[in-house]
């Protein structure tokens, strides 16, 4: 069975898994080559703001740095933004209290952009320069972000029988 990008179930997750293990079996430079040179194709057909899965679907985690920019950005104090916008989940991280996140505009631009989450500005992490540390994400984001899903396709097609 092949991977479907339309299909977020326990058996296309098991079967991202398997497609990310099986190509970090090339070693860490030639796997992080090959997600790296997929995203910037990727992001030669994909824009973003005809998407905004990223902002609809999750919330990043939201550093005390990520906070302090986006209050100050805003106008809100720290106390206002915890008690309006974020919360805290189950692992003790900040995320914010919504999806889609609360400064999504409905044409899908950022409200905050200039001053966004480091992980909102580095999604969706596929551009770093040692991927098998951070596969987690590229499994995780492969439902989520149509960039991840042409590399996971692309990872595939290395070994097809798998």
């Amino acid at each position: 069975m092949k991977y479907s990008v339309h299909t977020d179930s326990a058996e296309n997750r098991q079967k991202v898994h398997d497609i990310v293990e099986n190509a970090k079996q090339l070693g860490d430079e030639a796997f992080t080559s090959l997600v790296n040179q997929g995203h910037e194709e990727a992001f030669k057909s994909i824009d973003c703001l005809s998407c905004g899965n990223c902002c609809s679907k999750h919330s990043p985690i939201l550093l005390q740095s990520d906070l302090e920019r986006i209050a100050k950005g805003t106008g809100l104090s720290i106390t206002q933004l915890l008690t309006e916008k974020v919360e805290m989940d189950e692992d003790g991280d900040f995320i914010f209290n919504q999806q889609p996140c609360p400064f999504l505009g409905e044409d899908l631009y950022c409200s905050i952009y200039e001053f966004r989450p480091d992980a909102c500005a580095e999604f969706p992490h596929s551009d770093r320069k040692s991927q098998s540390e951070i596969s987690d994400l590229l499994e995780e984001n492969a439902f989520v972000c149509p960039a991840i899903s042409q590399i996971i396709k692309t990872l595939e097609n290395i070994h097809p029988g798998i």
